[in-house]
């Protein structure tokens, strides 16, 4: 352990110096992605492995994001909401904010930063938005099977014997 880490308490975050210190991790991942629509990540949010408080969370957290600065690659997709005001937006307590925070860090999906005196300061969404196109690349794949599979149902029923086969008329002649 360096003189410049804090030492870790069981039972207790991972304690921090400096902002920069919580940034550093993050930061790497948000330099090599080009700005990210929001639009994107809500839709990928609606469509994540996880309870739907959880979601719901993941989405009002986007919600806090600033515009997407390539340039400045620390101050992108990081939020600061407390957990007593998302309670109140949400309509919940602050036990059930933090119960789906730690469904969502423990799928990878946020980071929670804190601060040297274990008090969390704000939502790295960083893990979310650098997997957001597999999210929506997975979705597009399920929707992509059953749409084959709806057609290939309603081929077989088109096909069945014993149904009356329709006319087909070579030219649509409009009555009147």
């Amino acid at each position: 352990m360096s003189s410049t880490e804090l030492p870790t308490i069981p039972g207790y975050a991972k304690r921090y110096s400096s902002w920069d210190e919580i940034s550093a991790v993050a930061t790497i991942g948000r330099q090599t992605m080009a700005p990210i629509p929001g639009y994107r990540l809500l839709k990928a949010a609606t469509q994540i492995e996880a309870s739907a408080a959880a979601r719901l969370l993941l989405v009002h957290l986007i919600g806090y994001l600033g515009p997407d600065k390539a340039d400045n690659p620390e101050a992108r997709f990081v939020v600061f909401p407390g957990n007593t005001r998302l309670a109140d937006e949400l309509r919940c307590s602050s036990r059930s904010i933090q119960r789906q925070a730690d469904e969502l860090e423990a799928k990878g999906m946020i980071r929670r930063c804190y601060n040297g005196l274990n008090r969390r300061i704000g939502f790295d969404l960083t893990p979310f938005a650098m997997q957001h196109e597999a999210v929506i690349g997975g979705i597009v794949a399920i929707q992509t099977k059953r749409k084959q599979d709806r057609e290939l149902a309603q081929l077989e029923l088109s096909l069945q014997k014993d149904r009356i086969a329709r006319p087909v008329f070579d030219t649509y002649v409009i009555p009147g």
